[in-house]
């Protein structure tokens, strides 16, 4: 018998996380912490309420790392469910922790690791070797060339490249669009083509 999956968040990302969902009938409803205007999601029940069913799966789609990192904290206890969409392709060498979440049409290449609760979204490019850290999200669009190093939490924007062998540090984000050709430090916002260095970002 299937186990129940739930998620824990119900706003604008977790519907791209439910048009993942190869068995949407698996699929039970949401639990979130404060009132919505909506109270139901696709048909299922949103909770305003704790998970407490240690049985089942569940799987938080929100896009913001730091709160998707607060609340894996939060719910430790719980089993985490790893979702690919069904158009992406994951080379069978590639490792995926739990909890994360690979988008459509996004292409995980041989031997890639892509660390708990990250998010490799929308059409996005993950070459050999590479390691996404946990709680990182990979937006729609960018490509990352072989042997990239990705610490926790950091924000790659849209349609952004790295070039082979470069690594960013922890909570960096890098603005949409850019290139980066040299490797980044934690905790910056860096910008641009080439991207560089515009300041520190704040935990």
């Amino acid at each position: 018998m299937k186990k129940e999956l739930w998620f824990i968040g119900a706003g604008g990302h977790a519907h791209v996380v439910y048009s993942a969902l190869s068995d949407k009938d698996n699929f039970k409803g949401c639990f979130i912490s404060k009132p919505d205007w909506e109270d139901q999601f696709y048909g299922k029940p949103i909770y305003i309420e704790e998970p407490r069913d240690k049985s089942a799966l569940y799987h938080i789609p929100v896009g913001d790392n730091r709160s998707r990192q607060k609340l894996a904290q939060m719910y430790a206890h719980l089993t985490w469910q790893t979702i690919i969409h069904p158009s992406a392709i994951v080379d069978p060498t590639a490792e995926i922790a739990p909890g994360a979440f690979i988008g459509p049409g996004a292409i995980i290449n041989p031997h890639a690791v892509i660390g708990a609760h990250a998010i490799i979204n929308s059409g996005v490019i993950i070459e050999h070797h590479n390691k996404i850290g946990a709680f990182s999200h990979i937006c729609p669009g960018s490509v990352l060339a072989g042997t990239v190093s990705i610490g926790e939490g950091v924000i790659v924007g849209a349609n952004s490249t790295i070039i082979p062998n470069c690594s960013v540090g922890d909570w960096t984000v890098i603005g949409a669009s850019s290139t980066v050709l040299s490797d980044l430090g934690a905790d910056l916002l860096c910008v641009g083509t080439p991207c560089r260095e515009k300041s520190k970002t704040s935990a």
